[in-house]
């Protein structure tokens, strides 16, 4: 099952606007299989995955 969080970042900087969007994946008990940031450039295309659960990989691009 794929739950997207509610939570949505924007990020401005002086040179770009980012975005940034947390996906949660949990089994059918809800138990969290995976957790992990992506984030999006001005152009909505995605740039970088952040995974944060069960291993904290920092962030990669893509």
């Amino acid at each position: 099952m794929l739950c997207y969080s509610n939570l949505c970042y924007i990020i401005r900087s002086y040179l770009c606007l980012y975005k940034k969007m947390q996906v949660k994946i949990v089994d059918d008990n809800e138990n969290t299989i995976r957790f992990y940031q992506e984030v999006y450039d001005e152009n909505n295309k995605l740039i970088e995955i952040h995974q944060k659960y069960p291993e904290d990989k920092g962030h990669q691009k893509v």
